[in-house]
């Protein structure tokens, strides 16, 4: 938790990180998922482990099955995202996806 926020923090403030914007975004987004999935999936198990019992409501029990579905796919999605873009940053440095061609 404590990483995931500190990357949020440090990206959002003006050239904290010296790779591509499109590579800033994609970990923004891995964070924000990590994030999501510590607080529907962690810790909610996390209570209920300690105090024997769903406690958390009928609710929050629904969300926080279904949820796991679409941050793993998430997650699955930007990782190779993230690995695509670098490999075609590798491949053509020059030509592809410079600051002045991108409009985000």
């Amino acid at each position: 938790l404590i990483g995931d926020t500190l990357i949020l923090v440090a990206s959002f403030q003006k050239d904290a990180f010296k790779v591509n914007r499109i590579i800033v975004t994609i970990i923004q987004h891995i964070a924000v998922s990590d994030l999501a999935y510590a607080t529907f999936v962690v810790f909610p198990g996390a209570i209920s482990l300690i105090t024997n019992s769903w406690v958390l409501g009928e609710t929050m029990c629904f969300i926080s099955v279904y949820i796991v579905f679409f941050i793993y796919a998430a997650s699955m999605a930007l990782v190779a995202a993230m690995t695509t873009c670098k490999l075609l940053l590798l491949r053509n440095p020059l030509k592809i996806w410079s600051t002045k061609k991108i409009h985000l």
